[in-house]
């Protein structure tokens, strides 16, 4: 139930697999790939850059029954694009800003059990909706 640290790091070609039982996925264990879809519906621990550099996947849901998130776990998913659009007087290349890739929509259900989010998202600022909801413990 758990994917190791650095167990798929760097796998650059990787694009699918199933990891919707996974439970822990330890630092750097997805790091790199181009997977296009996360499922974090069973996970408890994210790992350091577990999942950084994807730019490949657009949405994140992180379950309630997550209780550590390590730094970076979803740093730089997001990739700058820009398009030609023509050459100036100089004979410069002219470019034009295109919407990033990568991910723009994070819904994070939190609890009591997780009480400190450290720098996980990196710099992304690519992320344009953002949903929280809070499940106090009872």
């Amino acid at each position: 139930k758990d994917i190791a640290a650095d167990a798929f790091s760097g796998c650059a070609k990787l694009a699918k697999i199933n990891i919707e039982n996974i439970e822990k996925f330890g630092d750097n264990a997805l790091k790199g790939t181009i997977i296009t879809s996360i499922d974090l519906s069973k996970a408890k621990e994210i790992g350091a850059g577990a999942f950084q550099g994807i730019k490949t996947v657009s949405t994140v849901t992180i379950p309630a029954t997550v209780t550590k998130i390590g730094d970076n776990a979803f740093a730089d998913m997001y990739q700058e694009a820009t398009t030609n659009a023509g050459v100036d007087a100089d004979g410069d290349p002219i470019t034009i800003p295109v919407p990033a890739t990568g991910l723009t929509e994070l819904t994070f259900n939190a609890n009591d059990a997780i009480t400190t989010i450290p720098n996980a998202f990196g710099k992304d600022a690519s992320i344009q909706h953002l949903s929280t909801t809070y499940n106090a413990a009872r």
